[in-house]
């Protein structure tokens, strides 16, 4: 199983995320296959967005989430796991409520239908107030949801802004896992020594 690795707002000329970088290449190390399509690996406009339910498509969240579900059927055999930073996770997370969406006919887990983001990993991401439908989807449709924060980070809580309202909570109560990480700043959480050390890695019987 492959995973897509997701930057978060302003990442456009990140590192972490493409493949061959440390942290990509410590996962690999560890076992992990880093998805990668032709420009190498996904890539979205990293836009702070509002992110608004009703008009749905109309902003760069949702079609970076259209594009990472195609980025998965091209690049990962229409299934993958998802390590996503900061806004990334948001972006991932709507992703799986687009899958919802397009399968609404069909239950979670349909042989027919497997969802297309298997075990989600978000790290830092800043929990949006009005996105509890997107979230609960998220939930329903990956077999794992890990959420990552820390105490010390202050861009988890700044994030917030975008819906006008300052959400004070770090951790994510719609996913299946929450892991405080005290003292680590936004970017630190993705020091690929950590991971290996907590055991983050998507590596699992799930494999």
């Amino acid at each position: 199983m492959k995973a897509v690795l997701i930057g978060g707002t302003w990442a456009i000329d990140g590192v972490w995320w493409r493949p061959g970088s440390p942290f990509a290449r410590e996962a690999e190390r560890i076992g992990v296959e880093i998805a990668a399509g032709r420009g190498g690996g996904f890539v979205w406009s990293t836009k702070l967005e509002i992110w608004r339910p009703r008009t749905l498509g109309a902003d760069a969240w949702t079609g970076a989430a259209h594009h990472l579900l195609t980025f998965i059927d091209a690049y990962c055999g229409g299934q993958a796991d998802v390590i996503a930073h900061s806004h990334g996770g948001n972006v991932a997370a709507i992703a799986a409520h687009l899958d919802r969406l397009e399968n609404a006919l069909y239950p979670p887990g349909h042989r027919d239908y497997p969802p297309r983001i298997r075990r989600l990993t978000t790290v830092g991401t800043p929990v949006r107030w009005g996105m509890s439908e997107v979230y609960r989807d998220a939930r329903r449709m990956t077999a794992s949801w890990r959420h990552i924060y820390s105490t010390a980070d202050r861009w988890q809580i700044f994030g917030t802004l975008g819906t006008w309202n300052l959400w004070k909570s770090r951790k994510m109560k719609f996913a299946r896992e929450n892991v405080l990480e005290p003292g680590r700043r936004h970017s630190e959480l993705l020091a690929p020594r950590l991971w290996t050390e907590r055991g983050w890695w998507p590596v699992s019987s799930l494999k």
